[in-house]
């Protein structure tokens, strides 16, 4: 099964530079934390309500999970004057340019489309917490029941027919819009201008930098006052060793068996029925 129901008729299944991306654009600045997109993200892709208890936080669940692939964050700050302020945050997968879930992948379950959305396809995952541990954000979970890794998968059911995804059709305030990519990042860069014309002088384009990412925030303070996100996301280790070490010295040892193969073709040749017959009879 893949995580969502994929259009079968869609050409967007494989990876091509080519296309033009698709991308959301979120805008803390216009995001009054009302849950909407968390909610249809629930409803759309049929995933149960979780149990939660009060932590100290407005915020609801308290991170993601195989059953919430979308969380609204509430971090909370003093303002120069003592009072409390909060600051919003989209919390889903990013769907990154060169995802490392995918890179570290064994199985090809994780799955990159030419449109750049990142998903699971069930059927070829095997649970093995790669993706889970080589995401810089944090975002796979595996299910312990089922075995099998969840996150965002863009609303590809959504996408492939022409609508928007989920989050983005029930936000009120427009914080959330969906197009192509190039677009939406020349759309950041101008609103975070704007900002910093309001006085919001550490309004930042997240994502559109040397990291890039399919998800685009637009945030009006600098990434390390958010709880979540690292202020300069990196490949993992795990994703370097993996590139650069185990996947060549895989490659390595298939090649070498065979060669091995060939070389004992060549100079002894193939078993044949008729010798092991014979020898058969002689005892």
């Amino acid at each position: 099964m893949i995580s969502g129901t994929m259009n079968k008729n869609s050409d967007l299944s494989l990876v091509d530079v080519n296309i033009k991306r698709k991308a959301i654009l979120y805008d803390a600045s216009k995001c009054t934390a009302c849950r909407g997109c968390q909610g249809a993200c629930k409803q759309w892709h049929d995933l149960p309500a979780e149990k939660t208890h009060n932590w100290g936080s407005y915020q609801n669940p308290k991170d993601l999970s195989p059953k919430t692939w979308l969380v609204i964050r509430f971090d909370e700050h003093l303002k120069e004057d003592g009072y409390p302020m909060w600051l919003f945050n989209r919390q889903s997968c990013f769907h990154c340019e060169n995802p490392d879930c995918a890179a570290v992948c064994p199985t090809g379950a994780m799955t990159v489309r030419k449109d750049g959305v990142v998903f699971v396809n069930h059927d070829l995952c095997i649970g093995c917490g790669n993706c889970a541990d080589a995401c810089p954000f944090g975002v796979p979970h595996i299910d312990e029941k089922t075995e099998k890794s969840y996150k965002c998968n863009f609303c590809i059911d959504r996408i492939d027919n022409g609508l928007a995804p989920a989050c983005v059709s029930a936000c009120p305030t427009g914080a959330l819009k969906y197009g192509e990519r190039e677009e939406l990042e020349r759309e950041a860069l101008k609103r975070v201008e704007k900002l910093r014309e309001k006085g919001f002088s550490e309004a930042n384009a997240y994502g559109v930098g040397d990291y890039k990412t399919n998800v685009i925030l637009v945030l009006p303070f600098s990434p390390d006052k958010y709880s979540w996100i690292p202020p300069k996301p990196q490949h993992t280790q795990s994703v370097v060793w993996w590139k650069e070490v185990f996947s060549p010295l895989g490659a390595l040892a298939i090649g070498a068996s065979a060669l091995g193969a060939l070389f004992h073709y060549v100079t002894i040749g193939p078993k044949r029925v008729e010798e092991i017959t014979s020898n058969e009879e002689e005892k």
